[in-house]
């Protein structure tokens, strides 16, 4: 038996960027296949799981219908446990398509499917919202005068190295000064360094 503690880890929600709408389907909602991969291998460790599975058709009956479809489980050995039999299905034709990418997407298919019965993903299955991702910090973004004063405590402490590296910093496409605040605190600098190295 798989502990409840990996089900929860498996069911935690995706990000709002995993989630995208099925092609000629705008009506229905998937989740991006790497996204759920990464999840089985975060909670799982890989070689945790496998997919074991085999083709339904022939590769003849393949080329007549135009379509791949497998059919397998998902296998976790550590706690004997294998998942109910799913089919996974993908066209062999198309723009961009090669018999290789279509077993691919089949298996990816298959995959998903499986994946659910570990409620990966079950908010998606269920019909409910992602939730918001929590929006990065923003970086400091320091002011000409704030700048100004840093140098300032630099140079009560004499520490030239760090004053030279703040110029070149302010020289740099990395600080977005003005040239004319660029150019006063460059000056400001080149003073202090001098009157340092006078005493």
């Amino acid at each position: 038996m798989i502990p409840n503690i990996l089900i929860e880890k498996l069911s935690k929600p995706f990000p709002p960027e995993a989630v995208g709408s099925i092609p000629g389907k705008s009506y229905l909602t998937s989740i991006k296949a790497m996204y759920i991969i990464e999840r089985l291998n975060e909670v799982l460790g890989y070689g945790g799981w496998t997919i074991e599975h085999s083709a339904v058709y022939t590769p003849e009956q393949e080329m007549q219908k135009g379509f791949i479809l497998v059919r397998g489980f998902l296998s976790i050995p550590k706690y004997e446990y294998k998942s109910i039999v799913q089919y996974g299905g993908h066209i062999t034709g198309g723009k961009g398509t090669d018999p290789a990418d279509g077993y691919k997407s089949a298996v990816t298919d298959l995959t998903s499917k499986c994946a659910s019965y570990l409620h990966v993903g079950i908010q998606i299955f269920k019909g409910q919202e992602m939730p918001p991702v929590e929006p990065e910090p923003k970086k400091k973004v320091f002011t000409p005068q704030e700048i100004a004063d840093k140098c300032f405590k630099l140079t009560e402490k004499k520490d030239v190295e760090n004053l030279v590296k703040m110029s070149d910093w302010i020289a740099s496409d990395k600080c977005k000064f003005s040239k004319d605040e660029k150019n006063n605190l460059r000056v400001s600098i080149d003073n202090y360094i001098t009157n340092m190295e006078e005493k």
